[in-house]
């Protein structure tokens, strides 16, 4: 064990002692290990930090933009206005598929 984590590992007692966990939110209540399910073990830490925080991953941005952009191109007044909302769709659709595709790499 490092010295960083004896540092963190003191803190973290010391908080104990000093009740500054005990009337955090959701103390008591189950946990719900389906939401966990999908994802990889090496991963869950990391993906738990970030929903509890209200972060998602930029994969699932992307998915929610693209989204929000077909149905503005849906509404779209005017030519302009839609090859504007579908060059943005093919930036974002691009990035998309380099993330899910370097996703893919590293888990080789």
């Amino acid at each position: 064990m490092g010295l960083f984590d004896l540092i963190v590992e003191q803190k973290i007692r010391e908080g104990y002692r000093n009740g500054d966990f005990d009337d955090l939110e959701g103390t008591g209540e189950p946990i719900d290990l389906n939401k966990y399910a999908g994802i990889p073990a090496d991963k869950r830490m990391a993906y738990s930090i970030m929903m509890n925080n209200g972060i998602v991953p930029e994969e699932v941005q992307l998915m929610k933009t693209i989204s929000q952009l077909k149905e503005a191109r849906k509404q779209a007044d005017s030519s302009s206005e839609r090859e504007q909302i579908d060059k943005e769709l093919m930036k974002k659709s691009l990035r998309l598929r380099l993330l899910i595709e370097r996703a893919k790499l590293r888990d080789k």
